[in-house]
């Protein structure tokens, strides 16, 4: 059995488990979908992750880019995949919640001080709407500079970020919270999408989050709150405690 055949196998299982909870898994969707038709094609290199696509000719700024996207994005000879590929503009509605999250997202993980804000502005420059900032990554705060910088409303950058341990009390974790949102969007600002980085805490600590997470959206500080990496188990522990279930997101982590 090949290891593309193991990976669908798994995520399909996933996939199926996490429909019954009505949140978003949408990577785990298009993972498999894209990985299917790619595996029935041959062309496992091209056409796999979004992260490793041009951006379309139309956001390119040389004419050497233009063709290399042209190309790039034209129908595979016989393939049956769809030639329309995902746009930085297109948006996923997140149950619950009447947020819409743009589809593509631009990740700072890695980034450091001295470079994240102008690739953020470049990313936003480029046309990316989303960008993906955490408490771990250490650079909220050149996102939310970059947006300030870029010129682009506030309404139109969908801003994501993500705590990654408890503070010890439920005042202490709903501190460390807002202290994120401070540092991204000011002292009356708000984040577009606050996750738990990771479930490996704990249940006292997952628990200490979450309502944290759900006393910031209920302030408005959130516009929508959810989870990353949450195995079925971790959903329903939450039940019995949350006022907000099930997660209105999950981001998945997905190799390839």
């Amino acid at each position: 059995m090949s290891p593309s055949t193991i990976f669908l196998q798994n995520q399909r299982q996933a996939q199926i488990k996490y429909k019954k909870y009505g949140f978003l898994c949408a990577e785990v969707s298009r993972s498999i979908s894209l990985l299917e038709a790619c595996c029935a094609n041959n062309h496992i290199f091209r056409h796999t992750s979004p992260h490793h696509q041009p951006l379309p000719a139309q956001f390119q700024t040389t004419d050497q880019g233009r063709a290399a996207a042209e190309e790039y994005y034209k129908p595979i000879s016989g393939s049956n995949m769809s030639p329309t590929k995902p746009a930085l503009t297109d948006l996923l509605a997140l149950p619950n919640s009447g947020v819409k999250v743009p589809q593509l997202g631009f990740g700072i993980y890695q980034s450091p001080t001295k470079v994240c804000i102008n690739s953020c502005l470049t990313a936003l420059r480029s046309g990316y709407r989303h960008i993906d900032s955490a408490q771990f990554y250490r650079n909220e705060t050149e996102m939310g500079e970059a947006a300030r910088q870029s010129g682009v409303p506030r309404n139109e950058i969908f801003m994501t970020t993500k705590i990654m341990s408890a503070g010890g009390s439920p005042e202490a974790t709903y501190k460390k919270c807002l202290d994120s949102v401070k540092r991204i969007d000011g002292e009356d600002g708000y984040v577009d999408l606050f996750l738990i980085h990771t479930p490996s805490g704990g249940s006292s600590a997952r628990k200490e989050m979450w309502q944290a997470l759900e006393n910031l959206k209920e302030e408005g500080r959130a516009k929508a709150i959810g989870v990353s990496n949450f195995g079925i188990g971790h959903i329903e522990e939450m039940k019995p405690y949350a006022r907000i279930w099930p997660p209105q997101f999950n981001q998945i982590e997905v190799c390839f």
